[in-house]
C-alpha cells in the first residue's frame, strides 16, 4: 500500500535521518527523511506544503522549505 497523505503528527514521529548538507535535494531523499513514498512527497509538492525547483531539468526540493515546514509543525505543537 502506498502512503499518500499523512498526518502532521505523522511527519513529527517519523523523521529519522539527517538531511543532506545542500540546498536542492532530491525526491528520493526526501522520501527516506520522512520515511514516505516518493508519490507523498510529489504530492506535498503538488499541495504547496513543500517547494521545489529544477537543476539541470531534475526537479529538486528546497531545503529552506522541510526545515520551515518542520519548525511550522513543531510550533503547532507547543499550542496551548
Amino acid at each position: 500500500m502506498v502512503k499518500t497523505l499523512v498526518s502532521e503528527d505523522e511527519i513529527r514521529d517519523s523523521v529519522n535521518t539527517e538531511l543532506p548538507n545542500r540546498k536542492l535535494l532530491r525526491v528520493d531523499e526526501v522520501a527516506r527523511f520522512f520515511d514516505v513514498s516518493e508519490r507523498t512527497v510529489r504530492l506535498w509538492l503538488d499541495h504547496g506544503l513543500l517547494k521545489s525547483g529544477k537543476m539541470h531539468g531534475s526537479l529538486r526540493v528546497l531545503k529552506s522549505s522541510i526545515e520551515e515546514w518542520l519548525e511550522k509543525i513543531s510550533k503547532k505543537e507547543n499550542l496551548p
